[in-house]
């Protein structure tokens, strides 16, 4: 069950940790450490300890929790319990300690909701996680494919936009990476080569430098979406979309119009778009598909809203 329970955590998490130099309780195991859990507006603070409790004859206890937190790490602290909880432990402050217990039953209504929307199946009595196997496929490795960081906190977003009461599911939506070598020249014919990392985002329409994005060297195993193969920029407009993104203005030679005195120009270097050669490899953004009517996936960069076409 624990490992049942870690992949399904780390499937469901866009930034997953494994613990595993923390030994303490054998009845406390550690799963990991999230940036955020999906669907779970108990913690006031994001990154969140993931603890896996296995099935025993006697219910947990207060005092089992009690002397857990005497040398506990700092932070916020999910228990996923087969055990069942006694009735004590409401009589701690489990809020004041950042804890939250989950019953067996509680973790069996998890299990589910990971099963209905897919982030699992079954199939002759094992347990797969799915992910997007025609890239896996075509990349032997998924792993080498970048995933961007969110900006958005997906649940003050529900919150926001009037959205709390309904589930949210983690996804990934692919996008482009496009590698691209070429010049940028001034008007003194002055040349400098250099290398940019460009992500196109057909489903906002934008194009934007990787070096201004954080992002996970592992992407997570989660259902990828691909867009409409007319949402890709053709090279030949992707060129021409090229130089507002790739033109710099730099400091010019100082020109001198006096003994005393001189001026600083800035120079334009443009990108020289004849003389440029580009790939593209694939690079994925997070996102988090709605259970509304009709779906809605929410863009975890720019908190767009996207109506799922496909």
């Amino acid at each position: 069950m624990r490992q049942i329970i870690t992949d399904i955590v780390r499937a469901s998490c866009l930034n997953f940790k494994e613990i595993n130099n923390y030994e303490k309780s054998s009845q406390f195991i550690p799963i990991g450490l999230v940036d955020s859990f999906p669907n779970l507006n108990y913690f006031e603070k994001t990154s969140i300890y993931i603890w896996y409790i296995p099935n025993d004859i006697i219910s947990l206890q207060k005092s089992e929790i009690e002397r857990w937190t005497v040398d506990s790490p700092t932070g916020c602290h999910l228990f996923m319990s087969e055990r069942d909880v006694h009735i004590d432990l409401k009589n701690i402050l489990l809020k004041e300690h950042n804890i939250l217990i989950w019953s067996s039953d509680d973790l069996a209504l998890w299990l589910g909701n990971a099963l209905i929307s897919g982030i699992v199946s079954l199939s002759d009595e094992k347990i797969y996680l799915n992910i997007n196997h025609s890239e896996t496929k075509k990349n032997n490795d998924l792993n080498q494919i970048l995933t961007l960081i969110p900006r958005i906190d997906i649940n003050l977003w529900l919150k926001d936009n009037a959205y709390s009461d309904n589930m949210s599911n983690p996804m990934l939506l692919k996008c482009k990476l496009w590698e691209i070598k070429g010049d940028l020249i001034n008007l003194n014919g002055d040349i400098d080569h250099k290398n940019w990392l460009i992500i196109e985002d057909p489903w906002c329409k934008l194009l934007y430098k990787l070096s201004d994005e954080k992002y996970l060297k592992n992407t997570p195993l989660l259902r990828a979406l691909d867009p409409k193969n007319s949402d890709w920029k053709s090279k030949s407009h992707l060129l021409n979309s090229l130089p507002p993104l790739l033109d710099e203005k730099r400091q010019g030679q100082p020109k001198f119009s006096g003994a005393l005195t001189r001026s600083m120009m800035l120079e334009n270097w443009n990108f020289k778009k004849e003389s440029a050669e580009i790939k593209s490899s694939s690079i994925y953004v997070p996102s988090w598909s709605l259970n509304t009517e009709g779906g809605v996936i929410i863009h975890g960069l720019t908190g767009q809203i996207i109506t799922n076409q496909h």
